[in-house]
Parts: structure tokens; C-alpha cells; sequence
């Protein structure tokens, strides 16, 4: 069935370009980086270690429980939380496993795995201070504390699944490449597969930003199939590029993940990164451990530590703070206002 829409009537788009591109176009590796990236942060055997992860923190949780004679309905009560994302994990990745990728489909009750991402990103407690800092002062013990922050650091590790060229960070999707099995080569896109922004993805499987002469104007996506997209994207090259969102383009099947359905896992699975390297990407040589990763303020209470801060509450809001400066509330619709420390100090 070809989901060309009318922006691109006429004579049906190339496979490939017949003309050079009158603008900029991704790197070849480039593209193999971000391509690699999205294909392992999508993968069973990524999100099965993530897994074991997650249960260490939960059986460190309940050694802490069982070694307090009447621990409060709190800590009771967070645990059972955690044994509920540990069933998220076990059952998204048995369905995962016989290829049911509807275990990432958001807000569904079948979305386990969707569930894990948003949880454990978005919402999890928001410890801040190092683990030492809540051994001293509650009694918590830094075992424990290092176990989250380690299985939260991995769930960070495979959040997002789309990317475009120009962020910050795409140095490390650069340099995660080379962590990769080789070799790298991208598929042939398939233009009989594509669809328009705001339409629902035909197949699961990684989708580039094209127009209609076959040129590449953006980033990559994953969707599972009937994944609503957005209306509106950002476009990193040709005309309609800048600061201003678009919808003149399509996203063209690139690679169709029909990973699993054989109750197999790939082979290139065994040599694949684990998260906790691919973490390891995004440390300065100087900062001594993953746990500054971790460092976060809620608005309100003092700053622990001398530096550049940033908040998802509001855009561009990077600010340094002094050890003891009360932690601004920025007031925004995005909820709470959470300062986290900037891995960036430059």
C-alpha cells in the first residue's frame, strides 16, 4: 500500500537522489552512528541487562527493609513500586522476545516497556546528593543508593527514540559507534513505506526525515506500528531549516525491526555495549564517578554543590549556583521544578 500523501504528488520520489542536493547532507557515518544507536537502545538484550540492574536495587531495598525493626509505610510502600517496574521489566521482555514490540506503546497497559522509560526518567525518586551524603545523614545505605543510580543511569542510557545531527551530545552517538559490531552499512530505505507528520507509522522499525526529491532534511525516528508522529518536526538541512518546526517533509522506512518474531535473539547482540559504557562516553576523564550524573535539587532547597545547573522545567535554563544557594522555582505548566547538575561544566 504506498502512503505517499499529496505534498508529494506527482512522479513517485526516488530511492535515491538523482542530483546532488542543492543544501547539506548528514554524514555517511553520521547517519550509521544515529542508526546504530536508535537499533541498540530498541534491543532485548539492552533492556534484559537493564533489567538485572534493576532488580540488584530492588533486593538491596529489601535487605534495607528487612534489616529495620518497623520500617514506615513510606519505604514500604516505595517498594512495592519497585516490585512493580520489576514486573514491567519480566513481562515486556518475555512479550519483547516473541517479537511483540506493543510492550513500548505509551500510555497502553500493554506498554510495560514504555512504562519502565517513563518511570524511571521521569518520575523516580529524586535522589540528589551523593550516596555517602544519605549514609551519614538518614542512615540509607551508599550500596543501596549507588544500585539506583546505576539502573537509572541505564534506563537513561536507552530513553529517546529519535534523533537528529546537530545536539550537543551527538559527539557520543559518534563515539558510541565505534563500541558497536561491525560493520555498519544502512539498508536500502523503501519509499512504497512512508508517512506523513501526524500519521500513524505503517510498521515497526526506523524512519529518516526526507523530501520530495529523496534529499535527507532531518534525523531518524523509531516507531512501533500505529505510533501516532508528531504534526510538526524539527528539519536540520535545506530550506526549511532553522529555529522554526516544519511538516514538509515524510518519514521513509529505513529498516523494518522484525527482530524476535523467531524467538531468536541476534547474534551482534553478544557484542553489543552495555549501558554503563555507553554512559561511561558522556564522563569528562576528570569527574570521578557516574554518580555526578546524578546529582539533582528540587526548587526550595539548598544547593549541594558549587556549579552549572539545568532544570527541564523551562528551556535554556542553565545557571550557576553557589553550595548553599536556595534552588529557584521557575513556576512553569512542566510541573516541579528540579534542578539537575550539568554534566557540561564548561
Amino acid at each position: 500500500m504506498k502512503l505517499i500523501p499529496s505534498l508529494f504528488a506527482g512522479s513517485k520520489p526516488p530511492l535515491r537522489p538523482a542530483a546532488p542536493a542543492p543544501f547539506t547532507q548528514p554524514d555517511e557515518r553520521d547517519r550509521q552512528a544515529l542508526f546504530a544507536n536508535l537499533k541498540w537502545s530498541t534491543c532485548y538484550s539492552v533492556i534484559e541487562y537493564n533489567a538485572r540492574l534493576w532488580s540488584k536495587f530492588a533486593a538491596e531495598w529489601e535487605t534495607w527493609l528487612r534489616s529495620q525493626d518497623d520500617p514506615s509505610e513510606g519505604r514500604i510502600t516505595t517498594f512495592k513500586y519497585i516490585l512493580d517496574d520489576q514486573i514491567n521489566y519480566e513481562e515486556g521482555l518475555k512479550r519483547l522476545r516473541k517479537g511483540d514490540r506493543s510492550v513500548w506503546t505509551p500510555r497502553a497497559s500493554y506498554g510495560y516497556l514504555d512504562k519502565l522509560n517513563t518511570g524511571l526518567v521521569d518520575r523516580r525518586m529524586e535522589w540528589y546528593a551523593s550516596p555517602e551524603y544519605y549514609e551519614q545523614n538518614f542512615g540509607i545505605p551508599a550500596s543501596m543508593i549507588n544500585a539506583y543510580f546505576k539502573a537509572h543511569n541505564a534506563a537513561m542510557a536507552v530513553a529517546g527514540w529519535s534523533g537528529g545531527y546537530s545536539g550537543d551530545r551527538f559527539w557520543e552517538v559518534r563515539a558510541a559507534l565505534d563500541l558497536m559490531p561491525k560493520p555498519h552499512e544502512l539498508p536500502e530505505p523503501r519509499w512504497e513505506v512512508s508517512f506523513a507528520p501526524g500519521g500513524r507509522a505503517p510498521k515497526d522499525g526506523m524512519y529518516e526525515q526526507v523530501n520530495r526529491d529523496g534529499h535527507l532534511v532531518g534525523g531518524m525516528a523509531y516507531f512501533i506500528k500505529s505510533m501516532k508522529s508528531s504534526e510538526n518536526e524539527w528539519v536540520e538541512y535545506g530550506p526549511d531549516a532553522g529555529p522554526e518546526r516544519s511538516d514538509a517533509f515524510l518519514w521513509r522506512l529505513l529498516w523494518e525491526d522484525t527482530r524476535y518474531k523467531d524467538g531468536t535473539i541476534p547474534e551482534e547482540e553478544k557484542f553489543y555495549p552495555t549501558p554503563e559504557q555507553i554512559i561511561a562516553l558522556a564522563i569528562p576523564t576528570t569527574t570521578p564517578s557516574v554518580e555526578v550524573l546524578n546529582l539533582r535539587c528540587p526548587a526550595g532547597e539548598a544547593c549541594p554543590k558549587t556549579g552549572y545547573w539545568i532544570t527541564p522545567a523551562k528551556a535554556d535554563a542553565r545557571r550557576h549556583f553557589k553550595q548553599g544557594d536556595v534552588m529557584p522555582d521557575l513556576g512553569s505548566n512542566y510541573g516541579a521544578t528540579i534542578w539537575q547538575w550539568d554534566a557540561d561544566q564548561g
